[in-house]
């Protein structure tokens, strides 16, 4: 008899929130990372408002954290609706920098390292 079984069917998976400000809140990251510089905010409030328009295109600087904003952007969809989702990165300097920037806010993410494969840990990937 499996004791932890009422235990297991009575947790409640949390409920993430969908705005990503709010979400960023929820994530696990380190200390010296626990701020969103105000473009980012900026950026992301915006982009909240517009969530359920086609093909919206953010500008931001070279160094304002666009990586970053991106994540939490695709975070917040993959929250509302079922994940998986897929972020592309154009070379293995930005697929590097986005995993480890993933890893410090703990939002999950799996690596596809040839095209042809879809990783295991991607298929089963489920809501948070």
């Amino acid at each position: 008899m499996n004791i932890f079984k009422n235990k297991l069917k009575t947790s409640v998976k949390r409920k993430l929130p969908i705005e990503p400000i709010q979400l960023y809140q929820t994530c696990q990251y380190k200390e010296e990372y626990g701020y969103l510089r105000g473009i980012q905010e900026e950026v992301l409030s915006e982009w909240h408002s517009r969530r359920n328009e086609r093909d919206i295109v953010c500008k931001m600087s070279t160094g304002s954290g666009k990586t970053r904003t991106d994540l939490l952007m695709l975070y917040s969809k993959t929250v509302e609706i079922e994940p998986p989702a897929i972020y592309v990165c154009p070379d293995n300097q930005l697929v590097q920098q986005t995993l480890n920037l993933a890893a410090l806010y703990g939002i999950p993410v799996c690596e596809f390292k040839e095209f042809s494969v879809i990783p295991l840990t991607f298929k089963t990937m489920r809501q948070f």
